[in-house]
């Protein structure tokens, strides 16, 4: 008789055969031997399938399954469908874990009979520079009204102690969550959505969870900030998907009668739009000088933008303004966004001095191409 899954670790592969033997090893040796891996290959087109097929051939742990280009909602659900484990955990195939996560997660959610638990994580840098991430509530257990009291309340985004906006427990990855939870609260990824579809999934969870079990300052999972994967790429849909991903979170939280005040929306819309813009403007060159003061426009007309910024104060950046447009991944450029938009709401003298100032960079984007 085989012996009982405790663990069942869901991974979606697209083209990551530069990182999935990294992944795909640390958790071959985890120190928790009951798990199941379940990689579901979403039609890659490099040799990930291959890599991912000799791990099902030295282990018979590791099963590969196949979605033909559904996206990485889609593959999720495959693995809910097929996992068997008392618990469910996902990792995204670019990144690491530690020898002991599962482990350490499996036996504090089995003590503590907990629906949902997680922990905290290294950011890694393309450079190896490494820093701890950590969020802002406490560690320990919440019950289902601790959790609505305490993080649902702050969910969308919190303000930390050093003023930095942040959101709150959006990823899958470095959590658990009890199979037969899911399966009583019929929880699936939307695969609708193409942005942000493990934050509506989280939501979900916090909403109906009993318990949760927070494991804080244990840096068991290994996040790699990959500047070619799918978060760093332009996305030419990224209004209307950062919008549906927006909808979709406001019905969640009206069905359920969840209490984000107004300031809290309006911090999340600011960070939703400012992530669009991100987006629009990755991989910016001479070339798609159009295309990102098009895309630009577009979030400045949108109805959530408006009410986004219609409380910001005025701040003048004029003299920076060469040096925050279009490229800047700093807050200054939602300041001045906010500034010329109340200033002249005009949208053509908005684009206009987008313009002028893209020109005047045109030279030294040239000798310096790179975002």
């Amino acid at each position: 008789m085989s012996p009982k899954i405790k663990v069942s670790v869901i991974i979606p592969v697209y083209n990551v055969e530069k990182y999935i033997v990294r992944c795909l090893e640390s958790i071959r040796t985890q120190n928790l031997a009951e798990i199941e891996v379940i990689m579901i290959n979403d039609a890659s087109e490099d040799s990930s399938q291959e890599y991912c097929k000799k791990y099902t051939e030295i282990d018979s742990r590791f099963k590969l399954y196949h979605n033909k280009g559904k996206g990485v909602s889609a593959a999720r659900n495959t693995g809910l469908a097929l996992a068997k484990g008392e618990y469910i955990g996902f990792v995204d195939s670019d990144d690491s874990v530690s020898a002991e996560m599962f482990e350490i997660m499996y036996e504090n959610a089995k003590n503590k009979s907990a629906d949902i638990c997680f922990c905290d994580c290294y950011r890694i840098y393309s450079d190896n520079a490494k820093e701890t991430y950590s969020e802002v509530i406490q560690g320990g257990t919440y019950d289902s009204g601790e959790i609505r009291d305490i993080i649902l309340k702050d969910y969308l985004v919190c303000v930390t102690s050093e003023g930095k906006i942040r959101t709150v427990l959006g990823a899958v990855w470095r959590k658990l969550f009890r199979r037969e939870f899911l399966e009583k609260r019929n929880i699936i990824f939307d695969e609708s959505l193409k942005e942000y579809e493990d934050q509506t999934f989280c939501l979900r969870c916090l909403i109906h969870a009993d318990l949760l079990f927070y494991l804080k300052r244990k840096f068991l999972y290994n996040y790699y900030i990959n500047p070619r994967g799918i978060t760093h790429k332009c996305n030419p849909e990224f209004l209307e998907d950062v919008t549906r991903f927006m909808d979709s979170v406001y019905d969640i939280a009206e069905k359920y009668n969840v209490p984000f005040d107004d300031d809290t929306k309006k911090l999340f819309e600011y960070e939703c739009l400012q992530y669009a813009y991100l987006r629009a403007s990755n991989g910016f060159s001479v070339e798609s000088t159009l295309r990102v003061y098009k895309n630009f426009k577009m979030i400045v007309n949108s109805s959530y933008f408006r009410e986004a910024v219609s409380d910001i104060p005025y701040y003048s950046f004029d003299e920076e303004l060469s040096k925050v447009l279009p490229y800047t991944k700093e807050k200054k450029v939602w300041a001045l966004v906010s500034y010329y938009y109340k200033r002249m709401y005009g949208k053509s003298a908005l684009v206009h001095k987008l313009k002028r100032v893209l020109r005047r960079n045109i030279l030294k984007l040239k000798r310096n191409k790179s975002c």
